[in-house]
């Protein structure tokens, strides 16, 4: 299985982004703060990494920084999932490491984090469809 790993400091978005991958067909890992993020990575890494931008301990920006020193983590693509708008801050982290897509929460939805997911890996030619 396909493994990601989601780095938000909100319980509430960790829940839901692992809830909503997890039915997508993926192995979750979730971290608090971006030190547990490389302490998770470095320890067993993933495919994937969603990563928010603004965190305790360590920041989205350090966490790239920090992960391009390591040769087993600097390929790992990475989506910037936060609440920062991309037109505030999105140009000066895009060029931080292999993010492969920059989303803000308010305008993203757990399909859109799935098919993103999807697309990236290549785990599927199908499309998540949420059921009501």
């Amino acid at each position: 299985m396909t493994k990601v790993l989601v780095v938000d400091d909100s319980e509430f978005f960790r829940e839901i982004y692992q809830t909503a991958l997890t039915q997508g067909g993926f192995e979750v890992e979730t971290a608090e703060n971006g030190q547990d993020a490389m302490d998770k990575m470095l320890a067993s890494p993933p495919q994937l990494v969603f990563l928010d931008l603004v965190m305790p301990v360590m920041t989205g920006e350090e966490v790239l920084s920090a992960k391009q020193k390591h040769d087993e983590l600097k390929n790992i693509p990475v989506v910037m999932l936060t609440s920062i708008a991309a037109d505030v801050k999105g140009a000066e982290v895009m060029s931080a490491g292999p993010i492969v897509a920059y989303f803000t929460k308010d305008k993203t939805s757990t399909s859109d984090i799935i098919n993103k997911a999807k697309e990236v890996l290549g785990t599927s030619e199908k499309r998540f469809e949420p059921t009501n």
